[in-house]
């Protein structure tokens, strides 16, 4: 019979079986109310994983439902904040963003290019009355230069 390696040292041992050594730094000791109070206030993942020592993935993977919950409380606060600049204190311009931004009301510009002879080539119109016939001529001479 083919044993592998290892096997009967296990068997020496008896059936307590080893833990294998862990691999990689210890586990940092993140308090998650801290990062859900830091997200709150709009700081970024990457600056909260800075100010408490770890890297930004660990911070997601290990903390992703806590910065997700103080996110969604910042964006609440902004909402209130702005709401109440343009409804209790009546400003006006806040009013037009957020119909914008919540309504998706938009400024419709339209620009007309066409003409009245349908070239899109714009049309000068010169009004000479009231002109005496030297400044007609004038006016002409200096047109004709800058042909």
């Amino acid at each position: 019979m083919i044993e592998k390696k290892g096997t009967q040292q296990n068997k020496k041992m008896g059936d307590i079986q080893q833990e294998p050594p862990k691999v990689g730094r210890p586990k940092a000791e993140i308090d998650g109310e801290q990062v859900r109070a830091l997200a709150s206030i709009g700081v970024s993942q990457q600056d909260i994983a800075n100010v408490l020592g770890v890297c930004r993935e660990t911070l997601r993977l290990r903390f992703k439902e806590q910065f997700d919950q103080g996110r969604a409380a910042a964006h609440i606060s902004l909402h209130q904040a702005m709401y109440k600049k343009a409804i209790k204190k009546d400003n006006t311009q806040m009013q037009i963003w957020l119909s914008k931004f919540w309504l998706k009301y938009q400024e419709k510009i339209s620009l007309d290019h066409s003409s009245e002879d349908g070239t899109m080539t714009p049309q000068v119109k010169i009004d000479l009355k009231g002109l005496t016939e030297k400044q007609k001529m004038m006016l002409l001479s200096q047109v004709i230069d800058k042909i």
